[in-house]
């Protein structure tokens, strides 16, 4: 939502419609704007995700709508020919919470990353890791062990005859 994206000429049905996000100027957040490209004999409705607000009928000027951010994740915008269904599906939607773009933006924001002392026990495994490798290879070079030699000759039966 942090740039603008434009769709032109989008078919529904027999409609043609153009629908843009972008941010809006007072408060820099992002709103949908709809508007039907041709005037069309059945009437086309839209509301945003939730249907909180009332349901608007497109015409060729632009109708904005705000983007809420809902739980469990529904489409952010809604439109059909049947403003009845629209307004039927404002209470078959069980919906836990609805939230603006900015609130949504600040909560994101606030809980990103893991906390403070997981890096420090990474770190410090990390750290207490590489220490015991310098460790172990420095003792290996300054008092190399030894393998002994043994002197042991081992026989085999191969190529003697069994009496």
């Amino acid at each position: 939502m942090h740039n603008e994206i434009t769709f032109k000429s989008l078919l529904y049905k027999n409609n043609s419609i153009n629908v843009a996000i972008r941010a809006a100027e007072d408060l820099s957040t992002p709103v949908i704007e709809v508007s039907m490209r041709d005037h069309s004999k059945l009437p086309l409705y839209a509301c945003e995700g939730g249907c909180l607000n009332l349901i608007q009928q497109l015409h060729q000027q632009s109708r904005r709508f705000p983007i809420f951010v809902t739980e469990p994740s529904t489409p952010i915008l809604y439109i059909s020919h049947d403003k009845k269904h629209l307004a039927d599906m404002k209470h078959t939607l069980h919906l836990k919470s609805i939230v603006n773009y900015n609130e949504h933006m600040s909560i994101k924001r606030k809980g990103t990353g893991l906390p403070l002392v997981f890096w420090l026990g990474i770190g410090s495994l990390i750290i207490f890791f590489h220490m015991f490798l310098i460790r172990l290879i420095c003792k290996e070079y300054y008092n190399p062990t030894v393998l002994p030699t043994t002197n042991k000759t081992y026989y085999s039966n191969r190529g003697r005859l069994a009496s």
